[in-house]
């Protein structure tokens, strides 16, 4: 993959690539530092969906490069649209916002099925059956959970990921309640890496919150 793809490609490298060992990929793709199952499947899950993010990018950027740009200064907009052009719009927007919007959907739910499996986990290592008295919880409630559990406040601590989730949550629900043509520039207000960025740390957060009182 070269480099000079990256500023199309939403920042991501792959995940063996040298800038993520080397720590300068420019976002954190979670490395698990205990070694504990399900923290060393979350590690692997995330690197495969970091590639398959990235693997989609370009097979999209290049199948939108096929097709000539339309050039509004040489071309006549009441004449009939040639089947070139027709084709550069359509993929132009499966590439620039429908697949970046689904790629957020599968990330989100990753990162929520993570929560609910470490709040379920924590809570029965812990004995605490109140927990599975909670109907339909948000990740607000997993994380508050996780932190008792965890004997730390992880409402704090991850206060600056926890906002990014909630604003990038609003789009995705913004995408999945609404038509497609209400969704104008939203796909500009955030990156794939950061998302990506947001989940590792949160992860690395409670790992080594669980570690630190050896709950793990």
């Amino acid at each position: 993959i070269g480099a000079d793809m990256d500023g199309d490609m939403e920042r991501l490298k792959e995940s063996h690539s040298c800038e993520h060992y080397a720590g300068n990929a420019g976002y954190l793709l979670f490395v698990t530092e205990g070694g504990v199952f399900p923290f060393v499947k979350y590690e692997e899950q995330l690197a495969k969906i970091n590639d398959y993010c990235l693997y989609l990018l370009i097979f999209l950027k290049e199948k939108v490069d096929t097709f000539e740009p339309f050039d509004i200064d040489e071309h006549d907009w009441a004449g009939p649209v040639s089947w070139e052009h027709s084709q550069f719009l359509s993929w132009s927007f499966l590439y620039e916002e429908i697949n970046k919007y689904t790629l957020l959907l599968l990330l989100l739910a990753f990162f929520e099925s993570v929560l609910s499996e470490i709040a379920n986990w924590f809570s029965d290592i812990t004995g605490n059956s109140q927990w599975k008295k909670v109907r339909n919880p948000k990740v607000s409630d997993y994380i508050r959970q996780i932190g008792m559990c965890c004997r730390a406040d992880l409402q704090d601590s991850l206060a600056d990921e926890l906002a990014y989730y909630d604003s990038i949550r609003k789009i995705r629900n913004q995408f999945v309640h609404h038509t497609w043509e209400q969704m104008t520039d939203q796909h500009e207000k955030f990156t794939l890496a950061d998302v990506i960025n947001m989940i590792s740390r949160v992860i690395a957060g409670i790992e080594q919150s669980a570690l630190a009182v050896d709950l793990i």
